[in-house]
């Protein structure tokens, strides 16, 4: 039986040396309608977490709706 491979997940190879978590929360339907939806979140901290060097896995993405 051959393990399946998690998606998004570099090969051992590629590790990079630094990980970073996304926390994403909208408390109010007014920060969602104003610019601060989850999926912008999300997008904002992975587009830093990259530029300061850091990989962010798929599961290491949490969200609090």
């Amino acid at each position: 039986m051959s393990a399946a491979r998690v998606p998004n997940i570099p090969a051992p190879s590629q590790y990079p040396e630094k990980y970073a978590a996304v926390y994403a929360r909208v408390s109010t339907t007014d920060q969602a309608d104003n610019g601060y939806s989850l999926p912008t979140q999300i997008d904002a901290c992975q587009r830093l977490a990259h530029q300061e060097g850091y990989a962010v896995l798929d599961t290491h993405i949490f969200v609090d709706d």
